[in-house]
Protein backbone atom coordinates (compact mmCIF):
# COMPACT_ATOMS: atom_id res chain seq x y z
CA UNK A 1 0.00 0.00 0.00
CA UNK A 2 0.78 3.50 -0.13
CA UNK A 3 0.63 6.06 1.96
CA UNK A 4 0.52 9.46 0.41
CA UNK A 5 -0.13 13.04 2.51
CA UNK A 6 -0.46 15.96 1.08
CA UNK A 7 0.81 19.39 3.41
CA UNK A 8 2.74 16.51 5.40
CA UNK A 9 4.64 19.18 7.60
CA UNK A 10 6.80 17.58 9.94
CA UNK A 11 5.29 14.11 9.30
CA UNK A 12 5.07 13.15 12.90
CA UNK A 13 1.18 12.28 12.53
CA UNK A 14 2.00 10.34 9.34
CA UNK A 15 4.89 7.77 11.48
CA UNK A 16 2.43 6.92 13.36
CA UNK A 17 0.31 5.50 10.39
CA UNK A 18 3.28 3.72 8.76
CA UNK A 19 4.33 1.92 11.93
CA UNK A 20 0.67 0.49 12.34
CA UNK A 21 0.85 -0.42 8.53
CA UNK A 22 4.47 -1.95 8.90
CA UNK A 23 2.97 -4.06 11.71
CA UNK A 24 0.56 -5.26 9.93
CA UNK A 25 1.92 -5.95 7.09
CA UNK A 26 4.35 -7.94 8.91
CA UNK A 27 1.78 -10.07 10.69
CA UNK A 28 -0.47 -10.79 7.44
CA UNK A 29 2.12 -11.25 4.70
CA UNK A 30 4.84 -14.70 5.29
CA UNK A 31 8.75 -13.17 5.41
CA UNK A 32 8.78 -14.33 1.89
CA UNK A 33 6.10 -12.18 0.37
CA UNK A 34 7.02 -9.68 2.13
CA UNK A 35 4.27 -6.90 0.08
CA UNK A 36 6.72 -3.41 0.22
CA UNK A 37 4.99 -0.10 1.73
CA UNK A 38 5.74 2.67 -0.35
CA UNK A 39 5.40 6.74 1.61
CA UNK A 40 4.89 9.54 -0.28
CA UNK A 41 5.28 13.52 1.68
CA UNK A 42 4.23 15.90 -0.31
CA UNK A 43 4.62 19.80 0.65
CA UNK A 44 5.04 23.36 -1.09
CA UNK A 45 7.81 23.40 1.60
CA UNK A 46 11.23 21.41 0.41
CA UNK A 47 12.34 21.56 4.48
CA UNK A 48 9.21 19.85 5.34
CA UNK A 49 9.74 17.24 3.10
CA UNK A 50 13.10 16.42 4.20
CA UNK A 51 11.79 16.22 7.79
CA UNK A 52 9.19 13.87 7.02
CA UNK A 53 11.85 11.48 5.80
CA UNK A 54 14.27 11.91 8.65
CA UNK A 55 10.64 10.74 10.73
CA UNK A 56 10.78 7.49 8.75
CA UNK A 57 14.30 6.55 8.05
CA UNK A 58 14.51 3.81 10.62
CA UNK A 59 11.04 2.27 9.27
CA UNK A 60 11.35 -0.49 6.53
CA UNK A 61 9.29 1.49 3.78
CA UNK A 62 10.22 2.86 0.72
CA UNK A 63 9.97 6.64 0.39
CA UNK A 64 9.88 9.45 -2.00
CA UNK A 65 9.29 12.95 -1.12
CA UNK A 66 7.59 15.15 -3.40
CA UNK A 67 7.48 19.10 -3.54
CA UNK A 68 4.07 20.31 -5.31
CA UNK A 69 0.64 21.48 -4.40
CA UNK A 70 -2.36 19.38 -3.93
CA UNK A 71 -4.20 21.37 -7.06
CA UNK A 72 -1.37 19.52 -8.85
CA UNK A 73 -2.71 16.02 -7.66
CA UNK A 74 -3.75 14.66 -11.29
CA UNK A 75 0.28 15.03 -11.89
CA UNK A 76 1.21 14.09 -8.42
CA UNK A 77 -0.75 10.92 -8.76
CA UNK A 78 1.54 9.55 -11.52
CA UNK A 79 4.50 9.13 -8.96
CA UNK A 80 2.28 6.09 -6.88
CA UNK A 81 0.21 3.11 -7.12
CA UNK A 82 -3.17 2.09 -5.96
CA UNK A 83 -4.12 1.05 -3.43
CA UNK A 84 -3.16 4.46 -1.32
CA UNK A 85 -4.10 5.85 2.18
CA UNK A 86 -4.52 9.63 0.76
CA UNK A 87 -3.81 11.90 4.08
CA UNK A 88 -4.81 15.72 4.41
CA UNK A 89 -3.97 15.79 8.08
CA UNK A 90 -3.11 18.98 10.48
CA UNK A 91 -6.43 20.28 10.11
CA UNK A 92 -5.86 21.87 6.44
CA UNK A 93 -8.73 20.17 5.26
CA UNK A 94 -10.72 23.13 6.37
CA UNK A 95 -8.82 25.69 4.64
CA UNK A 96 -10.29 24.84 0.92
CA UNK A 97 -13.64 25.05 -0.18
CA UNK A 98 -15.03 21.82 0.56
CA UNK A 99 -17.17 21.15 -2.81
CA UNK A 100 -13.31 21.86 -4.22
CA UNK A 101 -11.06 19.88 -2.22
CA UNK A 102 -13.68 17.05 -1.71
CA UNK A 103 -14.16 16.75 -5.97
CA UNK A 104 -10.54 16.75 -6.07
CA UNK A 105 -9.61 14.27 -4.34
CA UNK A 106 -13.16 12.06 -5.68
CA UNK A 107 -11.41 12.33 -8.96
CA UNK A 108 -8.08 11.31 -8.06
CA UNK A 109 -8.83 8.42 -5.93
CA UNK A 110 -9.08 4.65 -7.19
CA UNK A 111 -11.07 1.41 -6.53
CA UNK A 112 -9.41 0.32 -3.46
CA UNK A 113 -8.58 3.72 -2.10
CA UNK A 114 -9.49 5.64 0.62
CA UNK A 115 -9.26 8.94 2.18
CA UNK A 116 -8.12 9.95 5.60
CA UNK A 117 -8.16 13.74 7.04
CA UNK A 118 -8.56 15.60 10.35
CA UNK A 119 -10.64 18.45 11.10
CA UNK A 120 -11.77 20.69 14.38
CA UNK A 121 -15.52 20.41 14.82
CA UNK A 122 -17.84 23.63 15.31
CA UNK A 123 -20.59 22.37 18.27
CA UNK A 124 -24.01 22.46 16.88
CA UNK A 125 -26.07 25.80 17.41
CA UNK A 126 -27.03 27.01 21.28
CA UNK A 127 -24.83 28.11 24.18
CA UNK A 128 -21.94 26.21 23.07
CA UNK A 129 -22.01 27.15 19.47
CA UNK A 130 -22.10 30.92 21.10
CA UNK A 131 -18.76 30.09 23.59
CA UNK A 132 -17.07 28.42 20.32
CA UNK A 133 -17.54 31.53 18.49
CA UNK A 134 -16.66 33.86 20.99
CA UNK A 135 -13.51 31.37 22.02
CA UNK A 136 -11.88 31.57 18.24
CA UNK A 137 -12.61 34.90 17.58
CA UNK A 138 -10.56 35.58 20.60
CA UNK A 139 -7.72 33.46 19.56
CA UNK A 140 -7.76 34.63 16.01
CA UNK A 141 -8.09 38.08 17.07
CA UNK A 142 -5.08 37.60 19.97
CA UNK A 143 -2.30 40.07 19.76
CA UNK A 144 0.24 37.10 18.82
CA UNK A 145 -2.28 35.77 16.13
CA UNK A 146 -2.77 40.00 14.56
CA UNK A 147 0.73 40.18 14.59
CA UNK A 148 1.45 36.90 12.73
CA UNK A 149 -0.92 38.03 9.73
CA UNK A 150 0.44 41.71 9.93
CA UNK A 151 4.19 40.42 9.89
CA UNK A 152 4.87 40.43 6.04
CA UNK A 153 3.85 43.89 5.12
CA UNK A 154 5.97 45.03 8.68
CA UNK A 155 8.82 42.92 7.50
CA UNK A 156 9.32 44.56 4.30
CA UNK A 157 8.94 48.23 6.53
CA UNK A 158 5.24 49.23 6.35
CA UNK A 159 4.38 51.56 9.23
CA UNK A 160 2.03 49.41 11.71
CA UNK A 161 -0.47 52.66 11.99
CA UNK A 162 -0.81 52.17 7.72
CA UNK A 163 -2.73 49.38 7.96
CA UNK A 164 -5.15 47.26 10.24
CA UNK A 165 -6.00 43.52 10.44
CA UNK A 166 -9.77 42.58 10.56
CA UNK A 167 -11.46 39.16 11.52
CA UNK A 168 -14.78 38.04 11.09
CA UNK A 169 -16.47 34.34 11.72
CA UNK A 170 -19.94 34.36 9.80
CA UNK A 171 -22.02 32.36 8.43
CA UNK A 172 -22.29 31.63 4.26
CA UNK A 173 -24.27 29.80 2.01
CA UNK A 174 -23.63 26.26 1.11
CA UNK A 175 -25.52 23.36 -1.17
CA UNK A 176 -25.71 21.70 2.92
CA UNK A 177 -27.20 24.80 4.46
CA UNK A 178 -25.28 27.55 6.42
CA UNK A 179 -21.48 27.13 7.27
CA UNK A 180 -19.56 29.20 9.44
CA UNK A 181 -16.57 30.29 7.63
CA UNK A 182 -13.38 33.09 8.55
CA UNK A 183 -12.44 35.94 6.76
CA UNK A 184 -9.59 37.76 7.17
CA UNK A 185 -8.36 41.06 5.86
CA UNK A 186 -5.62 43.96 5.62
CA UNK A 187 -7.27 47.20 5.62
CA UNK A 188 -4.82 49.85 3.96
CA UNK A 189 -5.20 53.27 5.35
CA UNK A 190 -2.56 54.94 4.20
CA UNK A 191 -0.76 55.77 0.40
CA UNK A 192 2.38 53.27 1.26
CA UNK A 193 5.05 52.39 -1.30
CA UNK A 194 7.43 49.20 -0.52
CA UNK A 195 10.11 47.81 -2.19
CA UNK A 196 10.29 44.12 -2.40
CA UNK A 197 13.75 42.88 -3.81
CA UNK A 198 13.56 44.39 -7.28
CA UNK A 199 9.68 45.47 -7.27
CA UNK A 200 8.34 48.17 -5.55
CA UNK A 201 4.81 47.64 -5.03
CA UNK A 202 2.40 50.75 -4.47
CA UNK A 203 -0.52 50.29 -2.38
CA UNK A 204 -3.56 53.36 -1.93
CA UNK A 205 -5.88 54.00 0.77
CA UNK A 206 -8.75 51.99 1.34
CA UNK A 207 -6.68 48.91 -0.49
CA UNK A 208 -8.15 45.72 0.79
CA UNK A 209 -5.56 42.35 0.91
CA UNK A 210 -7.88 39.31 1.32
CA UNK A 211 -6.48 36.75 3.09
CA UNK A 212 -6.47 32.58 4.11
CA UNK A 213 -10.04 31.76 5.77
CA UNK A 214 -11.00 28.50 7.40
CA UNK A 215 -14.12 26.65 7.20
CA UNK A 216 -15.63 25.59 10.74
CA UNK A 217 -17.79 22.34 10.75
CA UNK A 218 -20.45 20.46 12.53
CA UNK A 219 -19.37 16.28 12.28
CA UNK A 220 -23.08 15.97 11.03
CA UNK A 221 -21.83 19.08 8.06
CA UNK A 222 -18.71 17.38 7.32
CA UNK A 223 -20.79 13.63 6.85
CA UNK A 224 -23.15 15.76 4.68
CA UNK A 225 -20.68 16.82 2.24
CA UNK A 226 -19.07 13.77 2.02
CA UNK A 227 -22.53 11.80 1.02
CA UNK A 228 -23.01 15.04 -1.44
CA UNK A 229 -19.57 14.51 -3.26
CA UNK A 230 -20.12 10.87 -3.70
CA UNK A 231 -17.94 9.43 -0.68
CA UNK A 232 -18.84 6.76 1.70
CA UNK A 233 -17.55 6.99 4.80
CA UNK A 234 -16.20 4.22 6.68
CA UNK A 235 -15.31 5.07 10.17
CA UNK A 236 -15.15 8.61 11.88
CA UNK A 237 -12.90 8.61 15.03
CA UNK A 238 -13.81 11.28 17.96
CA UNK A 239 -11.63 13.00 20.09
CA UNK A 240 -12.42 12.69 24.28
CA UNK A 241 -13.65 16.11 24.49
CA UNK A 242 -15.46 16.15 20.75
CA UNK A 243 -13.38 18.81 19.30
CA UNK A 244 -11.73 17.14 16.45
CA UNK A 245 -12.59 14.02 14.51
CA UNK A 246 -10.39 11.88 12.24
CA UNK A 247 -12.37 10.53 9.02
CA UNK A 248 -11.81 7.45 7.11
CA UNK A 249 -13.84 7.65 3.76
CA UNK A 250 -14.20 5.95 0.14
CA UNK A 251 -15.31 6.90 -2.86
CA UNK A 252 -19.28 5.65 -3.57
CA UNK A 253 -19.28 3.29 -6.95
Amino acid sequence: MSLVSVGVGNGEKERIFLEALVKKNLAETPVSEKAPIYYYPIDINSEFVDIALEKVENLPVEKKGIVGFIEGMATLKKRWNSPTLFCILGNTFCNYEPEFILQLVRENLEQGDLFLFDTNLFPAEGSEGQSAREAILGAYTSRENTLFNKYPLLQYGMNPDDFDFELLLAPVDSRIGSLYRTSKKLHILKDTELIIGEKTIDFRKGDIIRMGFTYKYTCDQITAFLGTCGFEVLKTFLSEDQANALILAKKRV
